[in-house]
């Protein structure tokens, strides 16, 4: 026996007059002796994987939005997009042209486009517009009577290859008193025989009409 305590021949170093858990500390297994160590370890796994299973790893829209899949063939192909359908087209009912059927349809009192392309028929070798109501004459207004107004209006006048009027605007001087109006009103609902150009087609024409008024 010594201060150092006693060495057994098992190789066991025991204390006399010790309690026997302590002469036996080294005989204890390590799980055992270290059991706070490794409850430790395991509760700080466990909060670890707690915590990253509430993270919300997936994807937001806009990730998705720009993810590409890859083929076996090594193009990339773009996500699946709406394909913009083009909207049907109708046939206008005043002008007899195409406008797309979300929008707002042409204005009456806008000139139709194809008035640029009118042809002079007195110098375009094209036949001359034949009225089919000329039987349908302008009517005085009640001031130009009263005022005793006789004279003329000259009208430029422009068909549609289908014979309607697409203008019908006095020109040079004016007679005043409502009947240069009253002319281009009564010229722009005629309809007309279409002229028809070199080619044998009808074409787009204008021409020059003078509008008399006379009193009776």
């Amino acid at each position: 026996m010594s201060f150092d305590g006693i060495r057994l021949t098992d190789g066991r170093l025991v204390y006399p007059g010790l309690s026997n858990t302590f002469e036996n500390y080294e005989t204890i297994p390590w799980v055992s002796r270290n059991k706070s160590v490794w409850l430790g370890a395991i509760l700080l796994v466990l909060s670890i994987a707690i915590t990253v299973v509430k993270i919300d790893w997936s994807p937001d829209d806009s990730e998705l939005d720009k993810l590409a899949v890859t083929v076996d063939f090594g193009d990339v192909v773009q996500p699946f997009k709406k394909k913009n359908v083009k909207p049907r087209e109708e046939v206008d009912e005043v002008f007899g042209n195409e406008f797309l059927k979300d929008k707002t349809p042409p204005d009456p009192n806008q000139e139709d486009p194809r008035i640029a392309t009118a042809v002079n028929a007195a110098v375009g070798g094209a036949t001359m517009p034949v009225d089919l109501s000329p039987e349908i004459r302008p009517a005085y207004t009640s001031e130009a009577r009263s005022a005793g107004i006789e004279g003329a209006v000259t009208l430029e006048i422009v068909i549609s290859e289908d014979g309607k009027v697409l203008r019908a605007k006095p020109v040079g001087k004016k007679l005043g008193m409502g009947l240069d109006e009253a002319a281009a009103k009564t010229y722009k609902a005629k309809r007309f025989k279409p002229s028809i150009g070199p080619a044998g087609k009808a074409i787009v024409v204008k021409y020059y009409e003078r509008v008399k008024f006379v009193l009776n």
